[in-house]
């Protein structure tokens, strides 16, 4: 083909698919108003169920609902409607936004409303994102749980919806007579008190005690709508819960708190601790990882740090000794080791080189023994350095929020401005993604998770307290505190106090938790405890507690 046609049909479908893309843009392009278009619906909920409906046109008196005590009367004016792409499952689920849009299919001289509350309470609002970590958001999902709602609301089988029915999607506000909690509205600044910010580390807390079992682990996961509990663990993520635990117990002197973070370094010693040659380690199964040992260490450091329970140091220096012998000349870790093998493995993974960083300086502050602070300078000097090599490093961070909070603690022994700079280029870095809301967002097709933004507000807390202890300017500090302030009143909105409780199963519960996302009602112990230790690093900055 010649040079010249190839260009002239290139041109062309360039053309034919910008015009395509314009005009399905416009097609599904939605702008909701004030003024309602279609009918309200007026919903009752009780402990994550819809207890009834009743659908009135515009003009028309509101109906009287029965809604006993602990029942929550919903409002829903359809204030805009507009079409949905209805050939397959993903093309309809990707016609949704997540956590705006509703689902409304038609039968004849039949309706059927699932509104975004609708969509979480059966299982539908959670997005397709089929590739892994990445979190893309594609749409609303699992699909087909809408479509078996949809099909019983108007009693036929899914298999005639799907042929029968037209679907739509529709905007709602709440309209008057709406008894529903604010959730995910953010904490507007002049609001954002010490007072405030220290009542949202306290039910974190809180909510962590009240989800220990009686061997001192966790309720890993736990489902806010349907109170389903996942099998499953993470010593790493215990280690965190463990380490926040103590810190909060330690702001607030309560002695649930202290007692929670003693049983989870208890269960630790007791159900964690195995054998890696030597050395002991923790972990379960032939092959253990890093960050479980290091968050050990994390966790029994921080009951003596605090004056909590002085008997944990002893547990600390063997447990060091193993993550020494786990580091390389250059200051990196292998992060795992073979207990079968009897060997270390040589291959790294996101957040482990910053927690055992953490984990050595910590037990420096307790034990005083030099081999740990060397080791732990070694590890910094490496993680701020010649690691990230490959081509667009220079514009490439991972999640730093261990490494800066390692920046923090080791400051005051051993400053490292190098690390210091990696750690503020890394919250210039983090503002990049910051969404208006306060929270982060890593692409245009991300939700913006709870667990990311508490992580990164630890980190940013972190940097704080060590660029003022470095005497850093004005100019360095506010755009940091800038950052956090909205971050922190973001997490505060999605904090359950008591959240969206026609939505959860037991309100009471699930108080002081937080969600996965607007459209995850799912509570993992790490939530809690990135979100709660985020924002208790700008506390301590803000009452001059932190070095």
């Amino acid at each position: 083909m010649a040079p010249r046609l190839l260009w002239r049909l290139l041109l062309a479908y360039g053309v034919a698919l910008a015009i395509a893309c314009a005009a399905l843009f416009f097609w599904l392009r939605l702008e909701p108003g004030d003024d309602a278009v279609g009918p309200t619906l007026h919903t009752t909920w009780l402990k994550g169920k819809r207890t009834g409906r009743v659908v009135v046109a515009p003009g028309e008196p509101a109906p009287a609902l029965d809604c006993p005590r602990g029942c929550t009367h919903a409002v829903d004016v359809v204030v805009a409607e507009g079409p949905v792409l209805a050939f397959a499952d993903l093309a309809l689920a990707m016609s949704l936004v997540p956590g705006r849009d509703g689902l409304v299919a038609r039968l004849g001289d039949r309706a059927a409303w699932l509104t975004p509350d609708d969509l979480l309470a059966v299982g539908a609002a959670t997005g397709h994102s089929p590739f892994g970590e990445a979190n893309v958001a594609l749409g609303v999902g699992p699909i087909e749980r809408a479509m078996a709602a949809l099909a019983a609301d108007l009693e036929v089988d899914v298999a005639t919806l799907r042929r029968d029915a037209t679907f739509r999607r529709f905007v709602a506000r709440r309209g008057e007579g709406d008894r529903r909690a604010a959730h995910g509205v953010p904490v507007p600044d002049a609001e954002l008190t010490p007072q405030r910010m220290r009542r949202a580390v306290v039910e974190a807390g809180r909510y962590l005690a009240r989800q220990q079992r009686p061997d001192g682990g966790f309720h890993y996961w736990i489902d806010g709508i349907t109170g389903e509990k996942r099998r499953g663990y993470s010593f790493p993520r215990h280690g965190g819960t463990a380490s926040f635990l103590a810190e909060a117990a330690a702001l607030t002197g309560e002695a649930d708190l202290k007692n929670a973070a003693i049983n989870a370094a208890r269960f630790i010693y007791q159900r964690g601790t195995a054998r890696c040659g030597g050395h002991p380690c923790v972990g379960w199964g032939d092959r253990v990882d890093l960050g479980s040992t290091a968050m050990a260490v994390v966790t029994y450091a921080q009951l003596v740090r605090h004056g909590l329970d002085a008997k944990w140091a002893e547990a600390i220096p063997p447990l060091t000794a193993f993550l020494r012998s786990m580091q390389r000349e250059d200051g990196e870790f292998m992060h795992y080791y073979d207990r079968k093998a009897g060997r270390a493995i040589d291959r790294q993974t996101q957040y482990y080189t910053g927690e055992t960083t953490l984990a050595l300086v910590l037990a420096y502050e307790v034990t005083k023994n030099p081999a740990d602070l060397e080791a732990a300078k070694k590890a910094l000097a490496y993680a701020v350095g010649p690691r990230w090599d490959f081509f667009g490093s220079r514009y490439f961070f991972g999640n730093e929020h261990w490494t800066c909070q390692a920046l923090q603690v080791l400051w005051a022994h051993a400053p490292n401005p190098d690390a210091l700079d990696f750690c503020v280029r890394y919250q210039w870095f983090s503002r990049l993604m910051q969404r208006e809301h306060g929270g982060y967002n890593l692409h245009p097709l991300h939700l913006t998770r709870v667990s990311d933004t508490g992580s990164r507000t630890e980190s940013a807390g972190a940097t704080l307290v060590a660029a003022r202890a470095a005497g850093l300017d004005a100019a360095t500090l506010a755009p940091i505190e800038g950052q956090i302030r909205a971050a922190a009143g973001f997490l505060i909105g999605y904090q359950f106090m008591p959240g969206p409780a026609h939505l959860l199963y037991d309100p009471g519960a699930m108080r002081g938790g937080f969600p996965g996302s607007a459209v995850d009602m799912a509570v993992r112990i790490d939530l809690a405890q990135h979100a709660g230790a985020g924002i208790l690093r700008y506390l301590e900055y803000l009452e001059g507690r932190g070095r």
